[in-house]
């Protein structure tokens, strides 16, 4: 029956799996065909939509999943329905429900529905090309697809929506200079997510884009920070660690905070450790209640905390106390960011390597501590990362504390 076949096309290009809701706000991109089937034989297009769910679940081809949400009892059944729709009219079908899906469905629901609306919008993004403001919706929605794909740890997918969103500044009439954020989040964003797959090629294809014409854009060291940052990761990953020292350090002077040495002497090390020891000893009962760090300039140099220490462990250990201890310094001075229970777990580590196992176990308590606290604010992988090292640090301490 043609509504049936209408109601299931469209079911079909929103997945295996669908709610009512999503079909009612679907349906609005056909209002010549609804309003024809409505005419014929329903009072309004909710009760068509009403019918045909009921028909189908009585004929088999669909069942229910919970009380709104319905799905095909077989994945051929749906390819099936999809195959229903004229071969060159698929894409321009899936892109246009995709739009009515963005623009009608209210915040709350759009949330929920992202993925699934970006995916067949992404189908044919020339249905967004008719004026500007489209252009810059499909170019947003497709970063913020990528964004909640990084924080499930999906790279793959972050960097199909980054990629999607770049091909869409090409259809043009988005310029740099009224959207210079939405450029920089998305390239940034899309070099993050390449070198999470490991794809270094197309990493440095999106940082170029940034950073060799980083003078003729004029980008602010706020602006170009989180495109360098990933440009350093990425050269101790290739092992090219005395190009990603360099980089750190140029990257902590430019946002006003001293390098480290380059090279450090035996009293250098124990004059560092004497002022950690120090502020570890008047902070220690309130660490767990530190408050969060705000300040972004601080917020940036804790990353760069973070890069060099895995990067010192690496490569040169001398440095590495170094590194920890004045990451430490700066999380008892300044308050807690996400990442600062790894400089706690860090020194905790150093305490053990030099038999100091109470302090080592107080401290290794301290950083679990923080973890969960921050743990809101950590990417997936990286908590786990966090856990694991937190309870082995712990293991060892116990270990030699009991013997």
């Amino acid at each position: 029956q043609p509504d049936a076949q209408t109601v299931l096309e469209i079911a079909a290009c929103i997945g295996c799996e669908f709610d009512q809701r999503s079909l009612q706000l679907a349906s609005k991109a056909f209002p010549s065909d609804f309003e024809r089937l409505v005419i014929d034989k329903y009072t309004d297009t909710n009760h068509c939509i009403e019918a045909t769910l009921g028909e189908s679940l009585n004929e088999g081809v669909l069942r229910k999943v919970d009380s709104s949400t319905y799905c095909f009892v077989h994945d051929q059944i749906q390819a099936a329905a999809f195959c229903l729709v004229p071969e060159e009219d698929r894409q321009s079908l899936q892109a246009r429900i995709g739009k009515s899906l963005v623009d009608l469905a209210v915040p709350n629901e759009l949330e929920s529905l992202l993925l699934v609306a970006i995916d067949l919008c992404n189908c044919d993004p020339s249905v967004f090309s008719t004026s500007p403001e489209d252009k810059v919706s499909l170019v947003s929605l497709n970063l913020r697809a990528a964004m909640q794909a990084m924080q499930n740890s999906a790279f793959v997918s972050a960097a199909s929506y980054c990629t999607s969103g770049i091909e869409a500044l090409a259809l043009g009439g988005v310029s740099f200079v009224n959207h210079r954020q939405l450029y920089i989040d998305l390239y940034s964003l899309a070099a993050q997510a390449h070198y999470c797959r490991g794809d270094t090629d197309r990493m440095n294809e999106c940082l170029d884009k940034m950073l060799c014409q980083s003078q003729s854009l004029s980008l602010t060291i706020e602006e170009s920070f989180p495109l360098q940052m990933i440009r350093c990761k990425s050269l101790y990953v290739r092992h090219e660690y005395d190009e990603a020292w360099a980089l750190a350090q140029r990257m902590l002077k430019d946002i006003g905070y001293k390098p480290f040495p380059s090279k450090v002497s035996m009293p250098y090390v124990v004059k560092e450790l004497l002022k950690t020891k120090r502020m570890v000893k008047k902070y220690k009962e309130k660490i767990i209640d530190l408050p969060r760090m705000d300040d972004e300039n601080r917020l940036r140099a804790v990353k760069i905390f973070r890069a060099l220490q895995t990067l010192t462990f690496q490569h040169d250990q001398s440095l590495f106390p170094i590194v920890v201890w004045r990451w430490l310094r700066w999380t008892l001075r300044y308050g807690i960011s996400g990442v600062n229970c790894v400089a706690v777990a860090s020194h905790s580590v150093i305490l053990l390597s030099m038999g100091d196992y109470t302090n080592a176990y107080e401290l290794a308590r301290i950083s679990e501590s923080l973890l969960e606290r921050c743990v809101h604010n950590l990417n997936v992988m990286f908590h786990l990362a966090c856990q694991r090292y937190v309870f082995v640090l712990l293991l060892f301490a116990i270990d030699n504390v009991l013997t």
